[in-house]
C-alpha cells in the first residue's frame, strides 16, 4: 500500500522523470567547471548541471566554506532572482567575509545572500527547499521570473528554467 502511494506521488510530481534539458551553471572556477561538465547532443555543457547536490570535503581550515561560497555566488550572481541561503550550523561565516569572498556591494548582498545561523536543523532545510520550490512553480511566480535558456524543445518550442537557489549546508554533522 504504501509503496503505491509513493510510486503514484513519483508519477504525480514527475519525480526522477527524464528531462529534456538540464541547465549548466558556471562555478566561477574553469577546472572545475570543465571537470564537471558534459558533452550532450554534441553540445559541450561547462559548469554544474542544475539540481545537483555538490559536497565539499576535507580539513578543518582548508577552504571549504570560502570554495562553497565563492562557487554559489558566481552561480547565481548573473541571475535577477538567484539567491543563496547558507544554512550555517557551525555560526563561523559573516556578512563582512561573504562580502570579501564575493565582491559584492551591500545591496547586492542583502538582495541574494542570507544567512542562518539560529535554529536550524535538518527538517527546517527539508521544509525550506519544499517551500522555495513550492513559490517557484506557482503559475503566477513562475511567469514572473522565468528564463528562456536560449534552447528549443522539440517541437521548436522554448525551454524556460527557473533562476537557481543555491542552497549551503555549512558543516552538517
Amino acid at each position: 500500500m504504501l509503496f503505491d502511494l509513493i510510486n503514484e506521488t513519483i508519477q504525480k510530481e514527475k519525480l526522477g522523470e527524464e528531462i529534456s534539458f538540464t541547465p549548466t551553471y558556471s562555478s566561477g572556477i574553469d577546472v572545475m567547471d570543465y571537470r564537471n561538465g558534459r558533452v550532450e547532443k554534441g553540445e559541450v555543457n561547462v559548469g554544474f548541471d542544475g539540481g545537483r547536490i555538490i559536497t565539499v570535503i576535507g580539513k578543518s581550515g582548508s577552504g571549504k566554506t570560502s570554495l562553497a561560497i565563492k562557487m554559489a555566488c558566481s552561480i547565481v550572481e548573473p541571475y535577477e532572482n538567484g539567491n543563496i541561503f547558507h544554512y550555517d550550523f557551525e555560526r563561523a561565516t559573516n556578512m563582512s567575509r561573504v562580502k570579501t569572498i564575493s565582491g559584492w556591494s551591500d545591496e547586492t548582498l542583502e538582495k541574494k545572500y542570507k544567512n542562518l545561523q539560529r535554529n536550524i536543523y535538518s527538517e527546517s532545510i527539508y521544509k525550506v527547499v519544499k517551500a522555495i520550490d513550492k513559490l517557484k512553480n506557482q503559475p503566477e511566480n513562475y511567469d514572473e521570473i522565468k528564463i528562456d535558456s536560449g534552447k528549443k524543445d522539440e517541437e521548436g518550442n522554448p525551454i524556460y528554467v527557473l533562476p537557481p537557489t543555491v542552497i549551503l549546508l555549512d558543516s552538517w554533522a
